[in-house]
């Protein structure tokens, strides 16, 4: 279901952008959109170079710590433009910090991951700052020490240590990476870290930062065994999560565990007075699957929906408009652009201005498509709309062959173990070579809009970029996706991918079309399994049950239908 959102970067190449974009900030004194763009790339590269430095085990290194207080200073400056002061001494610390650090000295590459909260979730950074003064207010501490779980907890910790000196506690913060399995993970770290940690001062609080829980819970749990083997009394030790969960629902006891033993302190966009709650007054909340209560008669009719995985969105009755969480600085300026280009190529609506993440989107008037509006108007749209994202969002290849067909042959035998998957390795050749893009990613029917003047595709902005597959691919992912989702005919599936290979100039989708089939087939199984498990006991699981049967016989028919490459 997941895979790895990680591409390579060139660390020195970043800082220099970094210097430049800093430096070109206005003499004014806030800049709220830039400045948290700007500090969330300070900490991803940070955190990138963390990695590349400590692989196994986390210490200290003096090229950590020159970026850890550039991260520091952009967080002092988030913050000031948060409570509405003068940002610009923490402008300057941070154009100072970024500064003294010698491009040459940074690793030659190093391997950037997607701050999730930041990109997916709808997490502001302000929120860390509002729960670090509740913790100051109820524990009235002098002195603490945050430790940041890498990728997004770097940044987070910053924010946390920003806002506790702000109210005169003495804190300094620290990242780490815990490694293994997602369900198992531990953490490892050299002399020098865990001396410094152990010789803190009497009475010093210890707060562990993450996005997390997530399923497992075990990243903060690996960070907490650690502390209390350095002798750090439980009641000095704080975790700081986007949201408290149910710690009985944790898949790994050692998590459980952990979420029972040390106090959780979180809060909300609204009590930080951010992310929705400057959106916009008077908006329903169409989050989590809500949407279908407004656009379906009857419950029966709803399409599956996994609560957890929607973006946040919001709908304006009066403005017509969804407010759709598209992502913080780079993550929401890309989505906003590609938004802009599908509008331009008349393949979709025209957004509004970012709003702290939020892109404002224009609801067309129409109705959801179902597997009865496939028609020759239809696949002309579809083709279309895939020819253009073939030609307009070319992207290098990732994930790989070796990583699809580990997805197929795990999606596979988990969900029957007796279905067989032949080996893949003679389709290496034909993917590797072929083209790939930002592709659509979904094709599911309901993402479909019939309106007055055609068929609009909804939905249609991050999905090669989210943390699921298919990621950045090939487009005969989407051809093979539409025909699945609408069930087209063997005569209209040839004829979607002819006028997209006309389209595109692609001729050799044909035979490659094949193999992907088994691919959106296997991961549309995996996926609804995995859902219908996280949701049972709910009618929504009901809906994924549906889509497992369905999926289990569309992947058998398409591994029964997968012939050798050499015979295409």
């Amino acid at each position: 279901v997941y895979r790895a959102a990680v591409e390579p970067i060139d660390p020195p190449h970043e800082l220099r952008r970094l210097v430049q974009r800093t430096g070109a900030l206005p003499p004014a004194s806030c800049h709220r959109s830039a400045l948290s763009s700007i500090f969330i790339d300070v900490a991803e590269l940070e955190s990138a170079v963390a990695d590349a430095l400590f692989p196994d085990r986390d210490g200290l290194h003096p090229v950590a710590g020159g970026l850890a207080a550039a991260t520091a200073a952009a967080a002092r400056a988030v913050l000031a433009c948060w409570k509405g002061a003068d940002s610009r001494l923490s402008v300057l610390e941070l154009s100072s910090a970024l500064a003294r650090l010698d491009p040459a000295i940074l690793p030659p590459v190093a391997e950037r991951r997607v701050s999730e909260g930041y990109a997916y979730y709808a997490l502001h950074p302000e929120t860390y700052a509002t729960a670090a003064q509740h913790f100051v207010q109820a524990v009235r501490p002098t002195t603490a020490a945050v430790v940041g779980i890498r990728t997004i907890g770097s940044g987070l910790a910053a924010i946390v240590v920003a806002a506790l000196q702000d109210k005169g506690v003495s804190a300094a913060s620290w990242s780490v990476r815990p490694h293994g399995h997602p369900f198992d993970r531990t953490l490892a770290l050299a002399e020098d870290l865990a001396g410094v940690l152990g010789r803190q001062p009497a009475g010093t609080h210890f707060l562990v930062v993450d996005e997390g829980p997530g399923i497992s819970g075990t990243s903060f749990a690996s960070v907490t065994e650690v502390l209390e083997g350095l002798r750090i009394p439980p009641e000095h030790i704080h975790l700081f999560p986007s949201w408290t969960p149910d710690a009985s629902a944790l898949q790994s006891t050692r998590a459980q565990t952990a979420w029972a033993r040390y106090r959780a302190w979180h809060a909300g966009a609204a009590e930080a007075g951010v992310g929705v709650a400057r959106v916009r007054e008077g908006c329903l909340d169409w989050s989590g699957g809500a949407w279908r209560r407004h656009l379906y008669r009857d419950e029966s009719e709803w399409p599956a929906a996994m609560p957890s995985h929607e973006r946040v969105k919001l709908y304006h009755p009066s403005e017509r408009m969804v407010y759709r969480f598209a992502g913080l600085g780079r993550y929401g300026e890309t989505r906003r652009a590609r938004a802009e280009a599908l509008a331009g190529a008349g393949l979709g609506v025209v957004p509004g201005a970012l709003v702290d993440g939020y892109l404002p989107l224009p609801c067309e008037p129409g109705r959801p498509c179902t597997r009865d509006d496939a028609s020759q108007d239809l696949v002309e749209r579809i083709a279309a709309h895939v020819a253009y994202l073939s030609r307009a969002c070319p992207a290098r290849r990732a994930p790989g062959l070796d990583e699809v067909q580990h997805m197929i042959e795990t999606n596979a035998r988990e969900a029957d173990p007796s279905i067989a998957v032949p080996p893949l390795a003679a389709w290496g050749s034909a993917i590797r070579d072929a083209p790939a893009a930002a592709i659509d990613g979904r094709m599911l029917a309901h993402e479909w809009i019939r309106t007055r003047s055609g068929f609009l595709k909804t939905d249609a902005l991050d999905h090669s970029a989210d943390h699921f597959f298919p990621g950045t691919q090939d487009p005969a992912w989407d051809l093979a996706g539409a025909a699945a989702e609408f069930e087209l005919s063997p005569a209209a599936a040839r004829m979607l991918v002819d006028r997209y290979a006309q389209r595109s100039g692609d001729r050799g989708v044909r035979s490659r079309v094949l193999f992907h089939e088994v691919a959106y087939a296997a991961f549309s199984l995996g996926y609804a399994a995995f859902a219908a498990h996280s949701l049972r006991g709910s009618p929504e699981a009901g809906r994924f049950d549906a889509r497992c049967i369905r999926f289990r016989a569309r992947l058998r028919a398409a591994l029964a239908g997968l012939s050798p490459v050499s015979s295409q």
